[in-house]
């Protein structure tokens, strides 16, 4: 009932649902036009993203609709095609490790305008809305 209400209002909705699939969080996923799945770049989180992957497909959310978005990447873990391997499936975006832009954050309560991270975001938000495709400042 939420869901509907809200898809009839906005352009756009964002839900940001628990780790586990269950019951409660199927409709709202089988119906979403995308599924991010957000993971760090450590194997057991790799490994946890694989599961997780494999129980949205056994609710019912459509492959071409499960996009993954790694967190925290800085290049001196595995590298973006050996985590593609572990994951079964490409990387849709890489959010890169940028502690200074966190600090700004919890300082000045706004991102600052010049960082990797901030610019990452942007344009994972345009993708993610429909207006533009992401790309990796890393690439």
């Amino acid at each position: 009932m939420l869901l509907n209400f809200a898809t009839a209002r906005y352009d756009a909705v964002v839900a940001d649902l628990p780790e586990i699939v269950d019951e409660a969080s199927e409709p709202i996923l089988t119906q979403a036009k995308g599924v991010y799945l957000v993971t760090a770049p450590e194997r057991a989180s790799l490994f946890l993203a694989r599961k997780r992957i494999s129980a949205l497909q056994a609710r019912g959310v459509w492959e071409s609709h499960i996009h993954v978005v790694l967190n925290r990447y800085t290049g001196r873990c595995a590298k973006i095609e050996e985590i593609e391997q572990i994951l079964e499936r490409r990387v849709t975006v890489v959010l890169p490790e940028d502690s200074e832009a966190r600090r700004w954050v919890l300082d000045a309560g706004m991102a600052n305008a010049r960082s990797v991270l901030r610019k990452t975001f942007c344009a994972f938000a345009r993708t993610a809305a429909g207006m533009t495709a992401a790309t990796s400042p890393l690439e």
